[in-house]
């Protein structure tokens, strides 16, 4: 019962379209709802590599406009620039996800200029490596500690502690860790 953000339905089509340039094998629909990864060689790394960012399903019928069946819908799209989306009404994982009504992306390719973009209350989070260049805010929490920073986060913007019932190793999606913590 899963639909694209456009009322169509998804199936395996889509995923067989969206594995066009599957190397190692080929990807084939055994039925509406079914496909089959057929590999020239055993590759116990699979799973990990389909769960990499180069592979993603899209609509088969509208590849790459962005139409997809998250939580969040793509209102606009500025590569490098800008990317706004907006929660999806009464998706199948509310009230466990997807927290914001609305999310903002802007690409500031400047170090220094993030961090005065996260002090000067023009972003809620900004990747910064230089702790020194978050020196005197301190309304600002350093992901994942003071000596590894990898993000900065206004105190303003809440997080849940915890969301679902799983512990954190149950879910191995590693990009999805984070939240179990």
């Amino acid at each position: 019962d899963v639909q694209f953000h456009d009322g169509m339905p998804f199936t395996s089509a889509d995923v067989v379209a969206s594995a066009a340039g599957f190397e190692g094998g080929a990807v084939q629909a055994n039925g509406p709802y079914e496909v089959s990864f057929v590999l020239d060689a055993p590759d116990p790394s699979l799973p990990m590599k389909l769960a990499g960012s180069e592979y993603y399903i899209a609509a088969a019928h509208a590849m790459g406009t962005g139409i997809g069946t998250g939580l969040y819908k793509v209102t606009h799209f500025a590569p490098g620039q800008q990317l706004l989306t907006q929660r999806v009404a009464e998706h199948y994982k509310d009230g466990t996800a997807g927290w914001f009504d609305e999310v903002e992306l802007v690409s500031i390719p400047a170090e220094p200029v993030r961090a005065e973009a996260l002090g000067g209350y023009l972003v809620d989070v900004a990747d910064v490596t230089d702790k020194a260049l978050l020196a005197g805010l301190p309304d600002v929490v350093l992901l994942p500690d003071q000596h590894h920073v990898t993000q900065a986060v206004s105190t303003d913007l809440a997080q849940p502690l915890m969301i679902g019932e799983q512990s954190p190793m149950d879910n191995l999606r590693a990009a999805e860790r984070w939240w179990f913590v």
